[in-house]
């Protein structure tokens, strides 16, 4: 992939494609719109050569789960009175998470909630330690779980997820996941991010990068339960819907069979 290029460079990219055309692909599937205007915009490919099919999620793994509820608090020694913020993913800079560890600090030390904890899942051994200046100062109300058997069961008894991306990002899996467990997901407005939920219906979408903003969705969720339950079944329904391995399936045949003429 490509940053988004303009004038001249825009110009080279495509005269490029052009040269390779013999050599290319014939399609080029994208996960989701902002890559395909990446795609386009950023290496010259033709627009007509594009198609987006989103990512699709086991919903029959990734799904409610009431009697999960209270699972994290059990397993790593969180108070019973804290809502449970989870990330899902390697600790690296391009996902944001030095942005939510910032944001516990703001919600713990400047709002001064004790009500919000965050779990940080798949992380590996010793990753946190290069983010220790993020996160020490709220470090009672963060988790690094690393890697966990029962992922689906733990995500569903959560409150909420987030993706508070920087860098370079698709159509995360992980908010999809959430999602299909009932979690209202809260993003970054960043490339394909704020594409994986529907604002201020299955998830809120923040300003890159900006923390407070983050704390304040997260406690804004706290403080309204039932619009955190319209939500939670908003969520679910929104991938029952349209966003379930099937569907990607689907999606896919019915794109080659319109492009090429191909079926079965």
């Amino acid at each position: 992939m490509s940053s988004i290029n303009s004038g001249l460079k825009l110009l080279l990219k495509r005269l490029e494609v052009r040269l390779l055309r013999r050599h290319r692909p014939d399609l080029f599937i994208l996960e989701s719109e902002a890559m395909r205007q990446m795609a386009v915009c950023g290496r010259g490919i033709p627009a007509a050569d594009t198609a987006v099919v989103h990512t699709g999620v086991d919903a029959g793994k990734f799904r409610p789960l009431p009697d999960a509820v209270g699972l994290m608090h059990a397993r790593f020694g969180i108070p019973r009175n804290r809502r449970v913020v989870v990330y899902m993913g390697h600790l690296h800079e391009r996902k944001g998470v030095q942005v939510l560890m910032q944001a516990m600090d703001h919600v713990v030390n400047q709002r001064s909630r004790e009500d919000l904890h965050a779990v940080f899942l798949g992380n590996r051994n010793g990753e946190e330690t290069v983010f220790r200046k993020f996160w020490e100062p709220a470090a009672t109300h963060i988790t690094f779980g690393g890697y966990q058997s029962d992922i689906p069961e733990l995500m569903a008894g959560c409150y909420m997820g987030c993706i508070p991306s920087t860098g370079w990002d698709s159509f995360p899996m992980s908010s999809l996941e959430m999602q299909a467990c009932g979690l209202p997901v809260v993003v970054s407005d960043w490339q394909g991010v704020p594409e994986t939920v529907a604002d201020g219906e299955t998830g809120v979408v923040t300003a890159t990068g900006n923390v407070e903003a983050l704390g304040d969705a997260l406690i804004g969720l706290v403080d309204d339960p039932d619009r955190r339950a319209r939500m939670s079944s908003a969520a679910r329904a929104r991938i029952e819907a349209a966003f379930t391995v099937p569907h990607q399936v689907d999606n896919l045949l019915v794109l080659l069979q319109r492009r090429f003429g191909t079926s079965g």
